[in-house]
């Protein structure tokens, strides 16, 4: 959808009507809703893969909360260089899981179609999975994995709310203007 069409003009004024009719208090679930049916309209068959990067980074920053507040004492003590180990241990899961995604979709079918012409004569290979890339995925990967380095270095806090932190990540009109943002 471009940003030039009249559906996205339509869709933009629905929401921001819809923004400026809710309480403050709920304006995050209009936006969440509102890039879910951004979504939902665009592909709605690959939305659950935004779910999984949304929820990993939400639960992995919780974590990383909980494991920094449990060891606080240590941290100041001789400790350090431990929990900071782990700490990156946790960081590297997250990012991983998320990278993890972000390259299944995006080289799976490269690297299946190159072993598939390679095994070809002798009858083996990988399935072709027709796998295409969902709309902004390198996009809200990047953003998530910006948001749990933040966490990690203590340069961001946690978000509490996974609401807060689906609308920062799912946020439509930022998903289509391109990767670079401040």
């Amino acid at each position: 959808m471009s940003y030039t069409s009249l559906g996205y003009m339509l869709f933009v004024a629905c929401c921001l009507i819809f923004y400026y009719i809710f309480p403050k208090k709920h304006r995050w679930w209009v936006l969440l809703a509102a890039s879910i049916g951004f979504y939902a309209i665009v592909c709605l068959k690959y939305i659950s893969f935004v779910f999984v990067t949304a929820a990993s980074t939400y639960a992995g920053g919780r974590i990383l909360e909980a494991y920094a507040n449990k060891h606080k004492a240590y941290i100041k003590s001789l400790y350090k260089a431990k929990v900071s180990r782990r700490k990156k241990w946790i960081t590297a899961a997250i990012l991983l899981l998320n990278f993890g995604i972000l390259g299944f979709l995006k080289y799976y079918n490269f690297f299946a179609d190159a072993l598939n012409v390679l095994l070809n004569p002798l009858g083996g290979g990988l399935p072709e999975l027709g796998l295409f890339l969902p709309l902004g995925i390198s996009f809200y990967t990047f953003q998530t994995m910006s948001y749990t380095i933040d966490v990690y270095r203590n340069d961001a806090k946690v978000q509490k709310n996974i609401i807060n932190l689906a609308a920062y990540v799912t946020m439509f009109p930022q998903l289509i203007a391109g990767p670079i943002v401040r």
